[in-house]
């Protein structure tokens, strides 16, 4: 296209479902997921529809599978999304994990880690952790304990641990009232020695 000319460009979306979904892609009742697994995005060139060619592809994964972890596809939530996937590519992976214990949260599958793209295996500065309150005495955070009108609700989150850049303030703790009111956002100052 010749500077200073002007297309016709719309948006165009292709979704794809299901890819890889356990169970011959069928649910507990039976039903397909209809989960999107794949999505791409271009710019369709051209004033008919579909325009005459799509350009600037940028597509997403969502991997509702890790290993033999299937527990996205009985959630319908994905465990982990990857942007621009691929060798050579952006390939930009963040990761969720839910809880399988059946001794936290009464075995509720809550959010309990979410991973950015710097620490996708967890553990790390990149890596944010939700606590939730208990009827009983919580075994993950002491100050989320003994609320029993608050079960199950969000708590506090908070970074897996704090970077380790001397000098640096510390990431924040959240803590949150039963209705979800953020009550307090700590900044964890690590106290600056010379060297």
């Amino acid at each position: 296209m010749a500077a200073g000319s002007y297309q016709v460009i719309r948006s165009h979306t292709h979704s794809t479902y299901d890819e890889g979904a356990p169970n011959g892609d069928k649910d507990v009742d039976g039903q397909p997921y209809n989960l999107v697994t794949t999505e791409t995005e271009t710019a369709s060139v051209g004033s008919d529809v579909p325009g005459s060619s799509d350009v600037d592809a940028r597509t997403s994964q969502n991997l509702y599978t890790i290993g033999t972890d299937t527990l996205g596809w009985t959630l319908h939530t994905p465990l982990r999304s990857v942007t621009d996937p691929g060798t050579g590519k952006l390939n930009i992976t963040k990761s969720a994990v839910y809880n399988e214990d059946a001794n936290l949260y009464d075995g509720q599958p809550l959010l309990t880690e979410s991973r950015m793209p710097s620490n996708t295996g967890g553990g790390g500065s990149g890596t944010f952790k939700t606590v939730y309150y208990t009827a009983g005495t919580n075994s993950v955070d002491s100050d989320c304990g003994n609320e029993p009108a608050w079960t199950d609700l969000a708590c506090k989150t908070k970074p897996a641990v704090q970077p380790g850049t001397s000098g640096l303030p510390g990431l924040a703790v959240t803590t949150y009232t039963y209705r979800a009111w953020c009550t307090e956002v700590g900044e964890l100052i690590r106290e600056l020695t010379d060297p």
